[in-house]
């Protein structure tokens, strides 16, 4: 499935704390949350660069090395993208008795898939 929507969701997370009138969506993303209180900052400011499309201090492009440093946290923002119910086609495919096998990182490297979801699939198994 795909997960349109997912950066805008994260950047608007990073930028305004999380603060939402989405009744079903916290306060603030329990991945974010657990990232800005990491001692170790790398995979925050890889997923701030995934999600805004601006490198990282120091980097002159949002490439492979931000994607692998974010990868992990990616695939977790990713999930709770998806329990929000915040993917169309994801809510489709679990309305149709689907169940979340994994999110795929890098799945679709497509620029545009690539600012819309930071490539992240998600692969479910229907019966």
């Amino acid at each position: 499935a795909n997960l349109r929507g997912l950066t805008h969701w994260v950047s608007k997370q990073l930028q305004e704390g999380g603060d939402s009138n989405h009744v079903q969506q916290p306060t603030v993303s329990e991945t974010l949350k657990q990232l800005q209180e990491s001692s170790d900052p790398v995979p925050l400011e890889a997923v701030r660069a995934i999600a805004t499309g601006i490198p990282r201090p120091g980097h002159s492009v949002v490439g492979q090395g931000t994607f692998r440093d974010g990868e992990e946290a990616w695939k977790a923002l990713a999930r709770e993208f998806i329990e929000l119910g915040m993917s169309e086609e994801a809510n489709l495919y679990q309305k149709h008795g689907g169940r979340l096998v994994t999110i795929e990182h890098l799945a679709d490297t497509n620029p545009k898939y690539l600012k819309a979801a930071g490539g992240a699939m998600a692969r479910f198994f229907i019966l």
